[in-house]
């Protein structure tokens, strides 16, 4: 029975499988997207045939002996018809765009409704939330959230599937002449990029010369003689590159247990937080999302070393056993408690709270091993008894989550 059901799970969720449901979804919410979706690969299909074309129709043209007004008139439609076709693939582009922003509010709105009516065990649970922020993924990453990507995926490949198909049919019904045109540029083009690559400048500053085994030294000179102007300018953007990297500026001072520390760049290869100069190293160079990553990786350590301890020494006074803890991997909710106790989580995005505030989530959440619910008397009583200040404390986790917010650590 287990293996029919994993393998129904697997079959439920496949590429195919996905692609359908997205459009189902799409059809069913907003038709003009679909619509859109039509005409541009409509457009994206018949714009190269026409392009394909033009040459083979003035080649037959003037191989017939037309006459100019026929030629004239007769390209003059053939380009006035690619024109109107891009216009309209263009218009298609930037209006689909914009519905499938909308798409994302429709799938926020779908998984806003489901949250409301799933059970509080399984919204809160581990699983739960891994299952809840993979869904969130679909549409709360601007431009890059699953949805929006999937959908400029689904059409990029069904428009180069059909246009292999189609001009494979079309090519071998040309000109001949026109196929060894077609080809004569591609060998053109591709032995004059590969010139070009003959010399060009390392990442460490050297110049590289590509030059076959038995050629002189004097070649070599020759050749980077001959690309010097080139190189110079390749040198002088590697050099305002380096600058560049040297003088980033980040968009905030990260928090560690409630403070603000100031960002200090230092040469080495590691980044780090020194207790004593209280401040974060970091390498020069470092972009916004490494720096991120960097932080988001200290913040989970510095989670598993601290709250584990403080978790076990608030379970013994409050007399709760709990079976498992870890740091979540989701920057929000801050804790989450699951099957009475089986397993606590707390996110990293604690360590930038204060102390106060960590100990009042974690009595929190060791308080729903007792009592599954938020608001009963019982559980009201029983956080309170080891955290009388409970209320004022928690009413700051708003003030955190705009902290968040503002830092970049979790979307508007």
């Amino acid at each position: 029975m287990n293996n029919k059901k994993i393998k129904k799970e697997k079959q439920l969720h496949s590429v195919l499988n996905n692609v359908f449901y997205l459009l189902k979804d799409i059809y069913a919410s907003t038709k003009i997207l679909f619509l859109l979706m039509i005409i541009e690969v409509i457009c994206a299909i018949f714009t190269p045939i026409f392009g394909i074309y033009l040459p083979k129709i003035a080649v037959d043209l003037v191989t017939q002996g037309a006459e100019v007004q026929k030629v004239f008139m007769m390209l003059g439609l053939f380009i006035l018809g690619m024109t109107a076709i891009n216009i309209l693939q263009s218009v298609a582009n930037t209006s689909k765009y914009a519905h499938s922003n909308n798409m994302r509010n429709y799938y926020f709105r779908k998984l806003t409704m489901k949250s409301f009516t799933c059970d509080y065990k399984n919204i809160e649970s581990a699983e739960g939330q891994t299952r809840y922020q993979k869904a969130k993924n679909c549409f709360d990453s601007g431009d890059w959230s699953g949805s929006s990507k999937m959908i400029n995926s689904m059409l990029s490949i069904f428009i180069s599937a059909v246009c292999f198909i189609l001009y494979s049919s079309v090519l071998s019904f040309l000109n001949p002449l026109i196929i060894l045109f077609l080809a004569g540029l591609t060998v053109i083009n591709f032995v004059a990029s590969a010139w070009a690559r003959t010399a060009h400048v390392l990442d460490n500053g050297d110049i590289e010369v590509h030059m076959p085994f038995a050629a002189p030294e004097q070649a070599a000179v020759d050749v980077i003689n001959y690309y010097l102007p080139e190189l110079k300018k390749q040198i002088e953007m590697r050099r305002k590159a380096i600058d560049a990297k040297t003088s980033i500026n980040y968009s905030f001072c990260p928090m560690l247990f409630g403070t603000r520390y100031p960002i200090i760049k230092r040469t080495g290869d590691i980044c780090e937080f020194n207790v004593n100069d209280k401040c974060f190293y970091v390498i020069p160079g470092l972009r916004q999302y490494q720096l991120k990553n960097f932080l988001k990786s200290l913040y989970t350590k510095i989670g598993n070393a601290v709250f584990s301890k403080q978790i076990k020494k608030l379970a013994e006074c409050m007399t709760i056993k709990y079976a498992h803890f870890q740091i979540s991997r989701n920057a929000t909710p801050f804790g989450s408690c699951a099957n009475k106790g089986e397993l606590i989580e707390l996110s990293w995005t604690l360590a930038m709270a204060d102390e106060e505030f960590i100990e009042a989530a974690i009595i929190h959440e060791l308080g729903h091993i007792k009592y599954d619910d938020h608001y009963s008397a019982e559980f009201i009583n029983l956080v309170k008894k080891f955290c009388p200040a409970y209320d004022d404390i928690m009413a700051r986790s708003g003030e955190y989550e705009v902290m968040l917010r503002a830092d970049g650590w979790i979307s508007r």
